[in-house]
């Protein structure tokens, strides 16, 4: 008989941003519950919308998601529309891990 194979833990870095989003979409899910969805950009969509749009509490939250080495990595418009969203009272946040993206947006649903 061969070996078992066991597969390897992967760091967030050496994963996919789509494994990535699919973790946080869930985390945020069981976490914080509310209504989440992936935004799949193509030509007829608004340019710079975040990775993932949700409405907790009759809040609005968007969620850019990025590898840890590329967190930096905002272009100009995703920084508009995350200025955007911030600005009319929802939050917009940059996270590479689900632990982050749960923390703020509880912070957030916590305040007024």
């Amino acid at each position: 008989m061969g070996r078992k194979r066991v597969p390897r833990k992967t760091t967030f870095e050496e994963q996919s941003e789509s494994a990535i989003v699919k973790k946080i979409r869930e985390a945020l899910q069981q976490n914080v519950g509310g209504f989440w969805f992936k935004v799949h950009g193509g030509p007829f969509q608004m340019a710079g919308l975040p990775d993932l749009l949700g409405c907790v509490q009759g809040r609005f939250i968007g969620v850019e998601v990025k590898r840890p080495s590329r967190m930096k990595d905002i272009s100009p418009i995703q920084e508009r529309v995350i200025h955007k969203i911030t600005l009319n009272g929802g939050l917009a946040i940059v996270a590479c891990d689900p632990n982050t993206a749960v923390e703020e947006v509880t912070r957030f649903l916590s305040t007024p």
